[in-house]
C-alpha cells in the first residue's frame, strides 16, 4: 500500500504556522492537549522577540552600562589601575558595552524561560547573573586583548570571579528596586471615592471588580452587573485614583479584593473574580501578579502554581 508523505496528509501543517495548526485537540494515550495551550508558546515567543528588538530597552541598558564604566574607571578593575586615567576610561567603557551585548539579551532570555515555572523571579535574576558571568568574562578578555595588543594581563577564567562581584550585586539591586516599586503599587489608596465610580449608574453599585477594554469603550464590572462607558482604558484606570489593583492584561484591570482564585492551563494563567468572572493574565504581568499574591490563590478544581 502506498503511503502519502507527511506533508500531504490531512491535518498536516501547510505553511499555516504552529499556532493555527494547533487549533484542534491532539489526543495522546492518557492525555489530551488543546491547541490553544500549545499556541501560547508562539505568543510567548513573540513577546520575547519584541523585547529583544525593543530599542528603548537597549538604550536603557547601554545607558546603565555607560554609567557603570564611568564608575569603574577611577577604581581600575582587572588590574588596570596603573594605566593612565584616559585609557582606563576607554577600557572600562569597552568592558561595560561589550558585556551588555551578553547581559541584556541573556538575562531577558533566562527570565523568559523561568516565567512559566515555580522559580522565584528574584532568584532567577541572581542565578541568571551567575550564569552569564563566564560569557561576559570572555568578552572582557577579548577587549583586554584588543587594548594590550595581544599581551593580555588576565584570562577569561580569572576574570569570571571579578565579574561575578559586579554582576551579582547589580542583580540584587534590581531585585530591591522591583520589590520597592511593587510595594509602592500595593499601598492602599486613601479612602476617598474614585472619580470613575461617579460615572456609573446606580443600578450597578460601586463594588468594583474589574475594567475591560472594548474598542473605544470600557466595561466596568461590579458585583451587581456591568456598565459600558465611552472613554479610553488608560483614562479609566487613572480615574480609579489609586484604588488597589493591577492591570494584568492590556485589556484588563482587576481590583485586588475581587480576586478569589487563580487557574492555570498549560502556560496560560487566569484569575477568577467574585461572581465567577475569568480574567486572563498576560506573561508580562505575571511577575507583578505573583508578587502581589494574586497567582497564589487557589481556585476550586485548579492546581496551585
Amino acid at each position: 500500500m502506498r503511503t502519502e508523505p507527511f506533508r500531504n496528509r490531512p491535518g498536516a501543517p501547510r505553511n499555516r504556522g504552529f499556532a493555527k495548526w494547533a487549533a484542534q485537540f491532539v489526543k495522546r494515550p492518557g492525555r489530551t492537549v488543546h491547541a490553544a495551550q500549545a499556541g501560547l508558546y508562539g505568543h510567548r515567543m513573540g513577546g520575547l522577540r519584541s523585547s529583544l528588538g525593543d530599542a528603548r530597552i537597549w538604550a536603557r541598558d547601554f545607558a546603565l552600562a555607560t554609567s557603570l564604566g564611568l564608575f569603574l574607571a577611577p577604581i581600575g578593575p582587572f588590574g588596570s589601575y596603573s594605566e593612565p586615567i584616559a585609557r582606563r576610561l576607554a577600557e572600562c567603557l569597552a568592558y561595560a558595552w561589550s558585556g551588555t551585548l551578553v547581559w541584556s539579551p541573556g538575562l531577558r532570555i533566562i527570565l523568559w524561560l523561568t516565567a512559566a515555572t515555580r522559580i522565584n523571579d528574584n532568584l532567577a535574576r541572581v542565578g541568571g547573573a551567575l550564569v552569564l558571568c563566564p560569557p561576559i568574562a570572555v568578552m572582557v578578555h577579548l577587549v583586554s586583548l584588543a587594548f594590550s595588543g595581544g599581551a593580555t594581563r588576565l584570562g577569561w577564567f580569572s576574570a569570571t570571579p571579578q565579574i561575578a562581584m559586579i554582576a551579582v550585586p547589580l542583580a540584587a539591586v534590581s531585585c530591591l528596586v522591583r520589590f520597592w516599586t511593587t510595594r509602592q503599587q500595593a499601598v492602599p489608596a486613601a479612602p476617598s471615592p474614585a472619580r470613575l465610580l461617579a460615572r456609573l449608574p446606580a443600578a450597578v453599585g460601586e463594588e468594583l471588580l474589574a475594567l475591560e477594554a472594548e474598542d473605544h469603550y470600557v466595561r466596568v464590572h461590579t458585583a451587581r452587573g456591568s456598565a459600558l462607558l465611552l472613554m479610553r482604558f488608560a483614562d479609566a484606570i487613572a480615574e480609579l485614583d489609586g484604588r488597589p489593583g493591577l492591570q494584568v492584561h492590556r485589556s484588563w484591570w482587576v481590583a485586588r479584593t475581587a480576586v478569589t482564585g487563580a487557574v492555570k492551563a498549560g502556560r496560560r494563567a487566569s484569575l477568577v473574580l467574585v461572581g465567577g468572572l475569568i480574567v486572563p493574565v498576560s506573561r508580562a504581568a505575571m511577575p507583578q501578579a505573583r508578587a502581589q499574591g494574586l497567582l497564589g490563590v487557589r481556585a476550586s478544581g485548579a492546581a496551585r502554581f
